[in-house]
């Protein structure tokens, strides 16, 4: 790789992988064309100020940690109002959610093809009401709602 090389990596029971530096990664014979910034913590680290004033509330959905902005650090440094939204998974820190999905294709390298199936029930004594705007986004935008 430092000498910016192709390498190839075989993953036991799954994926040939070949990597080389300044490249997308080729899986299983495939470029891939479209990588994810981060997880959905860092995801919203990078973003929250250009959904800041366009949404009321973002959850950026991804197999290791599902980002929620209004909960997050970076929300919370540009004054984001509480929402009152509930992720079903288990919190590690505020904003940032384990466990929401296994791995898989879908939604953000979950097994999610509906992302609403994430939420539980919002609390209106932290700020849930009625006409609330919500973005729902993978890791690499490919999905969104």
């Amino acid at each position: 790789l430092c000498n910016r090389k192709p390498v190839e990596l075989a993953i036991d029971g799954g994926a040939t992988v070949i990597v080389e530096a300044g490249k997308p990664p080729v899986i299983d014979g495939k470029v891939e064309h479209r990588m994810r910034v981060g997880c959905g913590s860092a995801t919203i680290g990078m973003f929250a100020t250009q959904w800041r004033g366009l949404v009321d509330e973002v959850v950026v959905v991804d197999d290791h940690i599902t980002g929620v902005v209004s909960e997050h650090q970076a929300g919370k440094v540009l004054g984001w109002e509480d929402t009152g939204i509930k992720i079903i998974g288990r919190r590690s820190t505020p904003g940032r959610y384990f466990k929401v999905s296994e791995p898989g294709l879908g939604w953000g390298g979950t097994t999610i093809s509906d992302p609403l199936s994430i939420l539980g029930d919002w609390n209106a004594k932290k700020g849930a009401r009625p006409g609330l705007s919500l973005l729902m986004v993978s890791t690499t935008g490919e999905q969104f709602a």
